[in-house]
């Protein structure tokens, strides 16, 4: 009984932590979907709109950090838009993140050309957009066996895709592509 006893209470701690574990994937699964779907609806995007989407991300994963920019935290939240270049291949139109900048996007940066098995089973005509919303955290897991277990911490991510709503119209297209910087508007255009 003696042996015993210190088995089940790593194996009590363990499914713990793994419970905590599976609880911050669906806070960082939340960030992404919620995100996604409101840029999804969104004609374009200003500064404005990326504050207030990057301050709706932080207060849905809270208490993870997935915007701040503490290396200690590591936690990250970018939006990515892409669309067709001329040749109809598919490039970042635009990226913005927040947060630690040693989490890279699965996408590359603006400019850059993604590839088929990036974007999955989506597949973009002349117009369209696809909005990708990616949010990375280092929660601090297995602290209830930390000391057992060693220091080691993974991080979590999680990534979610969706055609602009206002897609097939170039115009609509074309200010969904259009970065967040070169709107001329000052106030909110899709988060009023």
């Amino acid at each position: 009984m003696a042996l015993l006893a210190p088995v089940l209470l790593l194996m009590c701690l363990g499914a713990a932590d793994l419970v905590l574990e599976i609880e911050n994937w669906y806070r960082l699964n939340n960030v992404t979907t919620q995100i996604g779907e409101i840029v999804s609806q969104c004609q374009a995007v200003s500064p404005t709109d990326i504050n207030a989407l990057f301050a709706d991300a932080a207060q849905i994963a809270a208490p993870l950090s997935i915007t701040g920019a503490d290396s200690s935290v590591n936690g990250t939240t970018y939006i990515t838009v892409i669309g067709l270049n001329s040749g109809n291949t598919p490039v970042v139109e635009w990226q913005q993140f927040q947060g630690y900048s040693g989490n890279h996007s699965n996408f590359g940066g603006q400019g850059s050309a993604v590839s088929a098995t990036n974007i999955g089973q989506f597949s973009l005509t002349s117009g369209e957009v696809l909005i990708a919303v990616e949010s990375f955290a280092k929660p601090s897991l297995w602290g209830l066996s930390y000391g057992w277990m060693g220091n080691a911490q993974p991080l979590l991510s999680s990534e979610s895709m969706f055609i602009g709503r206002i897609s097939g119209t170039t115009t609509a297209a074309t200010g969904l592509a259009t970065s967040p910087a070169s709107n001329s508007s000052s106030g909110a255009l899709c988060t009023q």
